[in-house]
């Protein structure tokens, strides 16, 4: 049987799946996830060599497999958390992901419950699987994404 991973008019959904098995499996730890992704990947290998443009969703999963990009996850007042976002998305590069999750969800997967905001707002730096002290300052935040912008 022969797979077909290659976009028409809309994108390959295996493509996409692999995208977003490779994003959940960044934000929420989960290696399981990340494993499939892989497995994805490599099943499409020989078709994605021969005819890499017409596969830009297999190509957007493996640069998500392979960048570890900065997921920012805010916890805290469902008001305050938004305004904390918007920072985020501002002094951020492009491609991060910034989650800004209220306290008062409670039906989350137990990574995202271990990072709930004992004070105020308090906001998670992590690339792959591994998460910077949480953070509780605007300002902290602000040089945190700085200071990572400049090394990348």
């Amino acid at each position: 049987m022969i797979f077909v991973h290659m976009d028409d008019a809309q994108p390959a959904g295996k493509g996409i799946a692999a995208l977003v098995l490779a994003k959940l499996a960044h934000l929420l730890g989960e290696s399981d996830y990340l494993h499939a992704s892989e497995k994805t990947l490599k099943a499409a290998y020989s078709q994605i060599k021969e005819y890499p443009t017409a596969h830009a969703s297999m190509l957007l999963a493996l640069k998500e497999n392979i960048s570890l990009r900065l997921q920012i996850v805010i916890r805290g007042d469902s008001n305050e958390i938004y305004i904390w976002q918007r920072l985020a998305r501002q002094y951020s590069r492009p491609g991060n992901c910034a989650f800004a999750i209220p306290n008062t969800d409670k039906k989350l997967p137990r990574v995202l419950q271990q990072k709930e905001a004992i004070l105020e707002t308090m906001t998670y730096l992590c690339s792959g699987f591994q998460c910077l002290e949480p953070i509780t300052e605007k300002e902290q935040l602000i040089t945190h994404l700085n200071d990572i912008t400049k090394m990348t």
